[in-house]
């Protein structure tokens, strides 16, 4: 197909960027929400549905949203968050690693199910439904259907059925927990405003009320938090940028009385197994590439559904399209200095087309313990000439993230484990576009949703809790470690 360029320019600067999750909070309830509130609705919700005392030691799981290894190590370094180290860091930094996309709703409700992309339904901040409507998770109308869709597998779900109790302090997940953060004004206003500690000092001012005024026997089974400040500030900002580590400095501060209550409390006999992860990396974005003007400027490619997602795009053909045709239109892409590769699913094989690399994943049955299929990979080098040579390999998901350096060293480690179990999903897409390095699809100044470490891997800090791992954990497995 005849093609045109794909229009890069620079992330303007400022980014007058704003994430359009918890605007909803301008129409709360509530103007004047106290500490003692979340307390009072949970010793109401524990005696109504007639709970178990918690006999176990409780989980706390902080979700700091966004919170890139290089700027946890960059605070730690700095000294800029003295109090969370002394609590968590006994021991040695681990290491996580999110599902792929590196997006905040697949990997939350990864996490909150305990279970990889493929058997959720949540795949991306953006799906676009059997009916062919486009739902936006980062939409106030869609947070219904988000907990809808996710409440048979949360954790919090799983607590309920056993007559155990949880609290979500997040105002977007929180299907089957015992108590649930409730909107409000200020923080509605406080978020447009970019004043982010307010609305994150104000859920920890939730979770110390608990903590501190719940008694022993009461305590929920896990307490759940999330924490948004340095994830919109890597956005708006960059994750490297001086406002993230002034926000980490300030979220320390804000966290050093709920570190000392818990300190107290195990000191007592009242021990919490603490953990503090986010939902992906981050990569700095010095351009934006105009993803949506290729297509509409390429012909055909122009009915072609896109659900622009950041550091990647979903993509939709039309029906009466061949697969040829829209082959055609990937490997086209693909050439873009934008882009770094796409892939579509065809059959029961991935084809994966890039100026470096031209190869073909393909899903074999097979009993893999944590997968159902084996993959094998059949390596074609280069896009624009024939083949000079292939080989192939096949091994079950787990083994393909210990041996893949010696099988395709050129591509980001953990890739075909990860995309393996992205395309195995029903709500699969038709194919997606991947932003080359330092590129994003959107306007962001930092975004992420994309394959490379600096996306996937993220800080795994626990306290009381003993994680053994050779590498990086899935995040999707922290609450499974911990039988919950």
């Amino acid at each position: 197909m005849n093609s045109c360029t794909l229009s890069i320019k620079a992330t303007p600067k400022p980014f007058a960027w704003l994430k359009p999750v918890l605007l909803f909070l301008l129409t709360g309830l509530s103007a004047c929400a106290t500490r003692s509130a979340p307390v009072r609705e949970y010793e109401w919700q524990f005696r109504y549905h007639a709970a178990q005392p918690n006999l176990t030691p409780p989980t706390l799981f902080f979700l700091v949203d966004g919170l890139s290894v290089s700027a946890l190590q960059t605070a730690l370094k700095a000294n800029r968050i003295p109090h969370l180290q002394a609590f968590f860091l006994q021991n040695r930094l681990q290491l996580g690693r999110a599902v792929f996309p590196t997006l905040t709703y697949p990997n939350i409700t990864s996490i909150l199910t305990t279970a990889p992309v493929n058997e959720h339904p949540i795949i991306g901040n953006k799906v676009l439904s059997e009916q062919n409507e486009v739902i936006n998770f980062e939409s106030i109308q869609r947070r219904g259907k988000l907990n809808e869709w996710i409440a048979p597998r949360t954790v919090f779900t799983r607590l309920t059925r056993q007559r155990r109790t949880s609290v979500s302090l997040d105002h977007y997940f929180f299907a089957g927990a015992t108590t649930r953060q409730h909107d409000d004004l200020q923080s509605g206003v406080a978020y447009v405003n970019g004043d982010y500690s307010y609305i994150d000092s104000k859920a920890i001012d939730s979770l110390t009320g608990i903590v501190a005024d719940v008694s022993a026997e009461l305590l929920p089974s896990l307490l759940f938090i999330h924490l948004i400040g340095v994830d919109a500030l890597s956005h708006e900002k960059g994750p490297d940028s001086p406002e993230v580590q002034a926000y980490l400095a300030k979220l320390d501060a804000a966290l050093t009385p709920l570190f000392n209550r818990l300190i107290w409390l195990e000191s007592a006999g009242t021990p919490f197994a603490t953990l503090l992860t986010s939902d992906h990396g981050f990569m700095t974005a010095d351009l934006h590439a105009d993803l949506e003007g290729w297509f509409r400027n390429n012909g055909d490619a122009a009915q072609v559904e896109i659900l622009n997602q950041g550091r990647l795009a979903s993509l939709y053909f039309p029906q009466h399209w061949s697969a040829k045709d829209r082959t055609a239109v990937l490997k086209s892409l693909a050439l873009q200095p934008a882009v770094s590769m796409t892939l579509e699913r065809s059959g029961n094989q991935i084809l994966l087309h890039s100026p470096r690399l031209n190869a073909t994943l393909q899903y074999h049955t097979a009993n893999c313990g944590t997968a159902a299929y084996e993959i094998s990979f059949k390596r074609e080098v280069g896009l624009r000439r024939e083949a000079s040579g292939t080989s192939q390999v096949r091994f079950c998901p787990d083994e393909w993230d210990r041996r893949q350096k010696d099988f395709a060293r050129e591509l980001p480690p953990y890739f075909v484990s990860l995309l393996g179990s992205y395309f195995y999903s029903v709500k699969r897409p038709q194919a997606i576009v991947l932003a080359a390095d330092r590129t994003t699809f959107g306007g962001a100044r930092g975004d992420h949703g994309g394959i490379t470490l600096e996306e996937q891997l993220v800080p795994v800090l626990h306290r009381n809790i003993r994680l053994q791992s050779e590498g990086p954990i899935p995040t999707w497995q922290l609450l499974r470690i911990l039988k919950l």
